[in-house]
């Protein structure tokens, strides 16, 4: 609605809100002084009938007091009506008192009896229409005559004064109709133009001024407007200059830059990024991140971070035409007023570093096989067995046993080196495969393990259970966490596999009742060379290796792995791994 129309309906409203107002108050006052004036003239009358229908004499009989009410009635044009001290009618002028109710409790005759006199308004359950009552007792306070008129007159008087309002109401009404037109034609003229030039300059003409018409409030708005004009014409200018040099810097950047809006779609990218994940940038610009890159974990890693709020850090691998290694780093950014958290992702390209580190785990691998070879212990023992020792009937075996024992432990420390190496080195991509297969081939290893502690392993896997990996990297996860299960078990309880289909994975789990993993060691355990209890680790010949093993076989097929606390004490493995469709 335009704003002349608003100021017309306003003063519209206002004129006829005040004037109902003064007509229920002007009501109001009449009806209660119109009721004062008869409730007084009646007063004045009921005494007059008390003293005539109820002098000092003895009352007369009922028929003769019949007859004098309606007489008087006639004289006073009004209704009049005789109540004895228990609330019987003894007669009226309009009804027959025998049909007539007890009138003891109403108000004007309680007032009577209590006061000398009484009165009321109410509808009458005998005539059918409201009544002004007024009762008078005689001096004893015992019998009571009472005279009601209709409230006729205040109707009449009230509908003359409804009427009387609405006219007023009809001429108050055009009057402020008059005066709002001249009124709101010049102010809706003004902000109208104000409107115009508002308008010029959201749509980025910023050169549009106001004309000043007048030192009043919509002056004062007008002015308000052109400096704000300035104020965006040179912010404009400033804004511009700093997107050069930001698009400039982006521009010739090494690292990839990608910006995303709320909704996960691409708002901007350098060119680095369009090189390094090999997409046509204005092709991809306003599509969904995954939709744009087709890269499945940077689109993850941005989603992580636009729900979670948290910098999300991921590595993947690019292949077209050579294989390049990438690292985005995902961190939150406040978007635009009103459109939630944004994300910011840098790219690194990380193929050179990883060259050279696979350089670094194949001479680990290469020096593995040297470090067949005795050490330190060893060659010490051997030395001293050499000097005579071996001629000691206590100390020669010892020795012996010794060097026995610490090159069985150098052996599985190479082992395991040697199958990081493996794991670290060769990428297979997964490859639908049976779980309980591999499961059963796992579990057979570990059995005279498991039966020499006392020992029961159970297995609950489905047959028609399939997963994506690679059957040997997923046998040799289970061979170690079954060997750290049997180990680390209570003597006597059992040990459970079991695998199940859950949301998008198939989670494979592996249990032991033993002491269990406090909550604060469980992401460090899959670290290499870490030990929860180094005495009883290598009291049970554990390298340090076998859970990093497990985490990177997992990881190599795509899963995940992890610890959870084993219901009534111990540590239950988890490995996630992505069902075969």
């Amino acid at each position: 609605m335009r704003l002349r129309y608003r100021i017309l309906l306003g003063y519209m409203v206002l004129f006829g809100l005040l004037l109902a107002a003064l007509g229920v108050y002007s009501r109001s006052v009449v009806a209660r002084h119109v009721t004062a004036q008869q409730r007084d003239a009646l007063r004045t009358l009921s005494r007059v009938a008390a003293d005539s229908l109820l002098g000092p004499n003895v009352l007369p009989a009922r028929e003769v007091l019949q007859r004098r009410t309606r007489a008087f009635a006639q004289v006073a044009r009004a209704r009049v009506t005789v109540i004895a001290p228990d609330g019987v009618v003894l007669a009226d002028s309009e009804h027959d008192p025998a049909t007539m109710e007890n009138h003891g409790l109403r108000p004007e005759v309680v007032a009577a009896h209590r006061d000398g006199w009484g009165w009321a308004v109410r509808h009458s359950t005998t005539l059918g229409i409201d009544m002004l009552y007024v009762a008078q007792a005689d001096p004893a306070r015992e019998y009571v005559v009472r005279l009601a008129k209709p409230l006729s007159e205040i109707e009449q008087l009230d509908t003359h004064l409804f009427y009387g309002l609405l006219v007023a109401l009809v001429v108050a009404t055009l009057a402020g109709l008059v005066a709002s037109v001249r009124i709101s034609g010049g102010l809706a003229d003004s902000l109208t133009h104000l409107a115009r030039v508002a308008r010029a300059i959201g749509d980025g003409d910023l050169a549009a001024r106001a004309t000043v018409r007048a030192a009043d409030e919509v002056g004062e708005l007008a002015t308000a407007i052109n400096e704000m004009a300035a104020r965006l014409q040179r912010d404009d200018t400033e804004l511009a200059q700093r997107t050069t040099e930001v698009q400039a810097i982006l521009r010739h950047m090494a690292d990839g830059v990608l910006l995303v809006d709320s909704e996960g779609q691409l708002a901007m990218a350098n060119p680095a990024a369009a090189r390094m994940l090999h997409f046509d940038h204005d092709a991809a610009l306003g599509r969904s991140v995954l939709y744009a890159t087709n890269n499945y974990d940077l689109a993850e890693a941005v989603r992580r971070t636009l729900e979670l709020g948290t910098v999300t850090e991921v590595e993947f691998v690019v292949r077209d035409g050579e294989e390049r290694t990438i690292h985005a780093a995902v961190a939150p950014a406040e978007g635009q007023t009103g459109q939630g958290r944004w994300a910011v992702a840098v790219l690194r390209d990380l193929t050179r570093l990883r060259q050279l580190e696979r350089v670094r785990q194949d001479f680990v691998a290469s020096a593995g096989h040297e470090l067949r070879t005795p050490v330190a212990a060893i060659r010490a023992l051997a030395e001293a067995l050499a000097a005579g020792a071996i001629n000691d009937p206590e100390a020669g075996p010892a020795f012996v046993s010794q060097i026995v024992e610490n090159t069985e432990r150098l052996q599985r420390l190479v082992d395991d080196m040697m199958e990081l190496a493996r794991l670290e080195a060769v990428r297979e991509e997964p490859k639908p495969l049976p779980l309980k297969p591999v499961v059963e081939k796992a579990v057979e290893r570990l059995q005279p393990q498991a039966e020499a502690a006392g020992m029961h392993i159970s297995v609950v896997v489905p047959e028609d259970l399939h997963v994506l990996g690679n059957e040997e990297d997923l046998e040799t996860a289970l061979v170690n966490l079954l060997d750290n299960a049997v180990k680390y078990a209570a003597s006597g309880r059992s040990v459970e596999v079991e695998a199940y289909a859950a949301d998008d994975e198939v989670h494979l789990r592996v249990v032991d009742h033993g002491r269990g993993i406090p909550l604060a060691e469980r992401q460090r355990v899959f670290e290499r060379f870490y030990r929860l209890d180094k005495a009883r680790s290598r009291e049970l010949g554990g390298t340090g290796l076998g859970l990093s093993i497990v985490k990177h076989a997992v990881e190599k097929m795509g899963g995940r792995t992890w610890v959870e606390e084993t219901p009534g004490g111990g540590a239950t493995f988890v490995i996630g791994l992505s069902p075969a469709s």
